[in-house]
């Protein structure tokens, strides 16, 4: 009787995170008093807040060098009976009958699955605190479904009915058998076979590009090209004026980022689109084979590689982008939900694992943290956004690497002073790095202009894009997002008692990854944006179960519960990814189709009107031309008689749209510079009955002159040249 109780108690003292979840969640709903944006960014921080602050108190505190808490059992465990009560009392309120019988299915295949691994019959873990777990998992993970009710939604297709007990199973499987022995032999070999032919089929999977507009009107993927030619018109726009000459950070407005924005324009190619087509396939190549990669080292069997590759294409390619289930299309759709915003905090999670791996061989004691730093580097410099998410998951991790090589370079504990002199040279690396970047930037800058660089322009998008968030759904896919939250802030918990610092570098990595990346979706709060993030969480998930292969006493505690609240987020993905109509066979066309030679062929045309006024202007292809239009972006391919059947012009501006999302004061300065350093200026082209033309014809009316302009109904096109002498370049 006493053993029982204490495994309870210890299986309760595991799920403090959930309770400390659930009681801030009530309380801040209850008495903080705000509504709408503020209120969901005071949850979404405190929630991240208050799980580190407690991982520091409850974990940490317990330790004889830190003396922060005496004994913090008692209250982890009262912490833990409160998340059973808040999944019991969640389930009773909203889990219907069928997702209830849904999951009693899946509890009997993991059920089954461990007795026969055990080679003896169990009960399911914790008897009751197991069946409240994963009863309210299932009534969170189901939530991937959000656009319908999820058991209605599977009851009405096959499909997807065949998808859920496939799902079922594979996943199920494979986490019931993580941890278990590698096989060696042929076994082995027949893995690295497995393993390079699935990289082979990512790879071919990522060259995807169903359309950008072309075609006419009764083209199957019209619509969703031309949604996909706004937003690539949105990342290509400055890219195109970099090559041009511009300057970011002065004169270049750049909604997704700075280094994101060179590496286009440094990417080989004709023109920019074919330079963004092959830096995106590549970084979403190398994000999806991070995710393989580490579900691969799950080492759970035959079934491992179908579950592997199932998963990242579920998660990176099929369900990403276009809002489910109208017409799934993947990421490339709208590439800013993919790996072009997220890359490197999948190249940092890879360096996490690596460093996991490693162990304490001394051939990697420098290797991995400065390949970490430079990729952390990278990651700040790419985007605003980026360095927030890097940060977050690289900060925390790195300060136990250093305190990991500061114990193998000082093992005597009676040295402190030595010790943090050891960790603290380590823990400046990044610092040093990053600031002695930003002045080698700052330098050239003063060296080329004669002036620094405007630094506000590297964070304005960010802030002005909080003029368009949503409401969160509270019955939506947070629900989801929430579920992997407190599954991995559980792993996290156990993995800091266990004292492993690798792992806990990982555990940290991986939560980091998860929080900061699900600011995306509380930031633009449509659904879509929740399964865009897909990646991301399953990424981190993909880590912290990663962690239960070599775990301590802490972790196999709660293993269990782990795998039961696992289930239904690995299951529900592959539901969703598969389960939607037309899902998997898009895919196999692309996968089968491979790379998409001259891009610039899928762009729209511009229609006989314009192409008309275009040529009655005079307008040479080689001639940079700007619009403002219905496609919001950029100009449409115009099609020639001459040696270039389809001619791409390029623009003299940022695209209008990038200058409209800004406040006005900041739009007359970045075209005030334009004009300052690009005399030659070039053609605009204005949709009349667009809303917005008379403005940007505005905005321009400052810097520069019309000296020639030629109109017809619906389009107007005029010369446009610099008002003032050009500032020296």
């Amino acid at each position: 009787m006493t053993a029982m109780l204490q495994r309870g108690r210890g299986l309760l003292e595991g799920l403090w995170p959930v309770g400390l979840s659930a009681l801030q969640l009530v309380l801040i709903r209850r008495w903080a008093g705000l509504e709408g944006e503020p209120y969901e960014w005071c949850q979404y921080l405190a929630l991240g807040l208050l799980a580190f602050g407690g991982l520091l108190l409850l974990e940490f505190g317990r330790r004889r060098d830190v003396r922060l808490l005496g004994s913090p059992g008692p209250t982890r465990a009262a912490l833990g009976g409160v998340g059973v009560a808040a999944c019991v009392a969640y389930a009773a309120g909203h889990a219907t009958g069928p997702i209830l019988a849904i999951a009693s299915i899946n509890g009997l295949i993991l059920l089954a699955l461990r007795a026969r691994r055990a080679r003896s019959p169990v009960g399911l873990p914790g008897s009751a605190v197991g069946v409240a777990v994963l009863a309210a998992s299932w009534t969170l993970g189901a939530r991937w479904i959000w656009w319908a009710d999820p058991a209605a939604w599977v009851g009405a297709s096959a499909r997807a009915q065949a998808a859920l007990i496939v799902a079922s199973l594979l996943v199920s499987i494979n986490l019931a058998r993580i941890g278990r022995p590698a096989a060696g032999g042929r076994w082995k070999a027949a893995g690295v076979v497995g393993t390079a032919s699935g990289l082979v089929i990512l790879a071919m999977a990522s060259l995807r590009l169903d359309s950008l507009g072309g075609g006419g009107p009764s083209h199957p993927m019209r619509d969703l090209g031309r949604f996909a030619f706004y937003h690539w018109g949105a990342i290509v726009g400055p890219a195109e004026l970099v090559r041009r000459g511009g300057w970011l950070l002065w004169d270049t407005p750049s909604q997704y980022g700075f280094l994101s924005t060179l590496a286009i324009a440094w990417t080989p190619g004709e023109n920019v689109w074919r330079s963004f087509y092959l830096l995106n396939a590549t970084l979403t190549f190398a994000s999806s084979s991070v995710l393989f990669l580490a579900l691969r080292m799950f080492r759970t069997g035959p079934l491992n590689l179908p579950f592997a590759l199932a998963v990242t294409l579920a998660a990176v390619f099929m369900i990403p982008g276009w809002p489910i289930p109208e017409s799934p299309a993947g990421p490339q759709v709208a590439p800013a939900v993919g790996a072009f915003r997220f890359a490197w905090c999948s190249a940092l999670i890879a360096v996490l694992i690596a460093e996991w791996r490693a162990g304490t061989r001394p051939a990697w004691d420098r290797g991995i943290p400065i390949v970490g730093c430079a990729c952390w580097l990278l990651g700040v410099l790419w985007s605003c956004e980026s360095a927030v998410y890097c940060s977050v998951i690289w900060g925390p991790a790195y300060l136990v690497m250093c305190r990991r090589r500061a114990l193998a370079r000082v093992p005597e504990a009676g040295r402190p002073g030595a010790r943090f002199r050891a960790w603290a040279a380590w823990a400046a690396v990044p610092v040093l790095l990053l600031g002695a970047t930003i002045g080698l930037i700052s330098a050239y800058y003063v060296a080329r202009l004669g002036h620094p660089p405007d630094w506000r322009a590297f964070a304005e998008y960010v802030l002005a894009m909080r003029a368009i968030a949503m409401p969160v759904d509270p019955g939506g896919i947070v629900l989801t997002l929430l579920l992997a939250f407190g599954l991995l802030s559980v792993i996290v918990a156990a993995t800091a008692r266990g004292g492993d610092l690798g792992a806990l570098g990982l555990g940290l990595g991986a939560w980091g990854l998860l929080w900061s990346g699900g600011s995306y979706f509380v930031g633009r709060s449509h659904e879509v944006n929740g399964s865009n993030i897909s990646p991301l969480v399953v990424l981190a998930v993909a880590a912290g179960l990663l962690l239960l292969r070599r775990g301590g006493p802490a972790l196999a505690r709660i293993a269990p519960m782990v795998r039961l609240a696992a289930a239904p987020l690995l299951i529900g993905l592959l539901t969703v990814g598969f389960g939607v109509e037309g899902g998997l066979e898009s895919q196999i066309s692309a996968i089968r189709r491979g790379y998409r030679r001259g891009v610039e062929r899928l762009l729209p045309a511009a229609d006989e009107a314009l192409a008309g006024l275009l040529d009655e202007a005079g307008v040479a292809p080689s001639e940079p031309v700007t619009i403002a239009w219905e496609g919001l972006c950029v100009m449409p391919a115009r099609r020639s008689t001459g040696p270039r059947p389809i001619v791409v012009h390029e623009a003299w501006t940022a695209p209008f749209m990038l200058y409209v999302l800004l406040p006005e004061d900041r739009q007359q300065v970045y075209l005030r510079r334009l004009a300052g350093r690009h005399a030659e200026g070039g053609w605009l082209v204005v949709q009349k009955d667009f809303p917005i033309g008379p403005h940007c014809r505005e905005m321009l009316r400052e810097g520069y002159r019309e000296t020639a302009s030629f109109e017809n109904e619906r389009w107007r096109v005029a010369r446009l040249e610099a008002a003032a002498p050009p500032l020296p370049r």
